[in-house]
């Protein structure tokens, strides 16, 4: 329901993992990182959400095609999208599937820094690094409830059918190219960008931006970023610097975007920020303006928003609540006995509850399992409740202590009216020219953009106190009125 980036991070790299160690019982094939990614995009997909801003994605799909023609062998076929992802990021994973989050994309200013990322991510997938670095992460756990009923509830085989994603909530240690993978991506991604047309060293200049928006973001609660996996250095910059000085760049293919002003274009209406189409979280309410539903998790424990889910757990792992869209086209009955067809299969506990109920006016069906076979008793709920054209799945799991809070939450789901978010805006990116000798404090004013000063002078690469030409573009923050997908 919206996107936890270290969360996911994870995830991917736990699906990366478990599929090589299963799969690969020495140095895999190349075969096996287009298994390997094919698997992992599917969950990028599903759980990160990629954006289908046409224009933009096409015109990347385009940059990425040229430098992937001028590698000196093509192992893959490689796909370009667009991460519905507020922080800066890019990756890529095994096979050759190569992504871009919106707020990297917030901080480029020319072809020439999108094609040194591009390139730096090609080079990673195209060298096998992700492949080569994941027999280095270590598993741990947030939910630590034992007990068979959870163990079968979370199982893969009912994950599909009741939208699970327990299983995923794997947190592996942190995860890094190394320092050679690092040095070798910007250099072989340098020469690639080289070849392309473009200037190697814009690199370096897209790099010190992300790490600007890294300071101005400090107080904030962490956030996963490119650096994260792609560890900044001085002398990582002062390297790309120096070796691009070397390189010749091929100065007879021309950019898709033929100067500044066509490439800002290609941003125009960018998402900035939280994308409510995916739910959102208002401390520890949380919204759903396109199915229409509002929920309250309880307070002070931590939450995490993905597209598929909303989750909010206890802090020692000790509860969860996990809300989700279930199967369409059935009844939340229909949805019970489906899931008490499966369980009979591998289920060992009877269940406690196994009726129908009315929350808040809507029809739902709740089971409920009790099992005290560990230290503490666990109790497991499941329950369906009808949103109109919608059927939404809520698990809780924990131990006893916790279920009247569970309960007292799932209980809180409500329907919600076009009236309830007439107000609801977002904040989109927009371009507006400038006045001559205008500062960029009168021009923010002048276009009512949304963004502080700061931001709005890092997202354009210039300075604060820069004094504005006639018809100079800029990017800005524009709010504008949400509208349901």
């Amino acid at each position: 329901m919206n996107y936890s980036s270290t969360f996911l991070r994870n995830i991917i790299f736990a699906i990366l993992l478990s599929f090589l160690f299963t799969h690969c019982a020495s140095v895999p094939s190349t075969e096996t990182d287009k298994e390997l990614g094919a698997e992992a995009s599917i969950q990028v997909k599903e759980q990160m959400g990629i954006i289908k801003e046409k224009q933009t994605t096409n015109y990347l799909e385009s940059i990425g095609d040229r430098l992937v023609s001028n590698l000196d062998t093509n192992l893959f076929e490689y796909q370009f999208n667009i991460l519905d992802m507020e922080v800066p990021n890019a990756m890529a994973l095994p096979g050759g599937y190569i992504y871009f989050s919106r707020g990297i994309l917030l901080l480029a200013n020319s072809e020439d820094e999108l094609a040194g990322i591009m390139g730096h991510e090609i080079i990673h997938a195209h060298n096998r690094h992700s492949v080569k670095a994941m027999n280095k992460s270590i598993f741990s756990r947030i939910l630590s409830i034992p007990g068979s009923v959870v163990q079968v509830v979370v199982s893969p085989e009912l994950g599909r059918l009741i939208n699970s994603p327990f299983k995923s909530i794997d947190q592996l240690s942190q995860s890094k190219y190394s320092r050679d993978n690092e040095s070798e991506a910007d250099r072989v991604g340098a020469e690639l960008a080289a070849k392309s047309g473009y200037d190697p060293a814009a690199l370096a200049t897209i790099l010190n931006n992300l790490s600007k928006y890294q300071t101005l973001e400090t107080g904030e609660d962490e956030k996963f970023n490119f650096f994260d996996s792609h560890p900044l250095t001085p002398e990582r910059v002062e390297d790309i610097n120096k070796y691009s000085k070397i390189l010749k760049i091929d100065k007879t293919v021309k950019p898709f975007a033929a100067d500044k002003n066509e490439f800002l274009k290609q941003l125009d209406g960018i998402l900035i920020g939280s994308n409510p189409a995916n739910g959102f979280f208002n401390k520890n309410h949380f919204i759903h303006p396109d199915l229409e539903f509002a929920i309250t998790f309880p307070e002070t424990w931590k939450t995490l928003n993905i597209p598929i889910a909303a989750v909010a757990y206890e802090s020692k792992g000790e509860a969860q609540i996990l809300l989700s869209l279930s199967e369409p086209g059935s009844s939340p009955e229909e949805q019970a006995k489906l899931f008490l067809e499966k369980y009979k299969e591998s289920g060992t506990v009877e269940p406690r509850f196994n009726e129908p109920l009315m929350i808040n006016g809507q029809n739902a069906y709740i089971i409920t399992f009790q099992e005290s076979s560990s230290r503490q008793t666990t109790v497991v709920n499941l329950i369906w409740i009808d949103i109109g054209e919608n059927t939404l799945s809520i698990i809780t799991a924990g131990y006893q202590q916790h279920n009247e809070k569970l309960l007292k939450s799932a209980m809180s789901l409500q329907k919600i009216s076009d009236n309830d978010i007439k107000d609801l805006q977002i904040t989109v990116l927009r371009l507006e020219e400038g006045v001559e000798g205008e500062t960029l404090k009168e021009f923010s004013s002048r276009t009512n953009n949304a963004l502080t000063i700061e931001a709005l002078a890092l997202i354009n690469d210039i300075k604060e106190s820069e004094v504005l030409k006639k018809g100079q573009l800029l990017k800005i923050g524009k709010r504008e009125k949400y509208k349901k997908n």
